[in-house]
């Protein structure tokens, strides 16, 4: 072994401090690089729009106590129930018009632009229980 060919102990503990100090540094530069490229995964799967569909509201109808929102695109659509204020919400953003009294996505919006935040894009990733 390389270290029982040292010698002197002041040697040896000096290879013992630069063989722990060359496997800690090649350490951290693996998990910083697996960090790095974990995160750029990340990120690329959060954006990806890959098997997704881009959709518009086309349309909001009452039907008794809840709403109906159709969502169309050129060949495909979806629709389900929401509550009224959630499509009141919906039909204040279309228009782009807010209330006299903001509800709490329209203060959350109010703070993300304020810190320059802009949200890219909304998955719908599935439907369960009405929901």
């Amino acid at each position: 072994m390389f270290f029982k060919k040292i010698r002197s102990r002041r040697k040896r503990n000096l290879a013992y401090i630069i063989t722990t100090l060359i496997i800690i540094l090649a350490v951290t530069a693996i998990s910083s690089f697996y960090i790095v490229y974990t995160q750029s995964q990340l990120q690329k799967m959060l954006l990806s729009t890959e098997g997704f569909i881009e959709m518009e509201v086309e349309k909001l109808i009452p039907v008794g106590s809840n709403t109906l929102i159709q969502l169309k695109n050129d060949c495909s659509e979806l629709a389900f129930y929401i509550s009224p204020w959630q499509a009141s919400s919906i039909q204040e953003g279309i228009e782009n018009t807010t209330p006299f009294r903001p509800s709490t996505h329209d203060i959350l919006i109010d703070i993300l632009e304020g810190y320059g935040i802009e949200p890219m894009l909304v998955k719908i990733t599935k439907l369960s229980d009405r929901t």
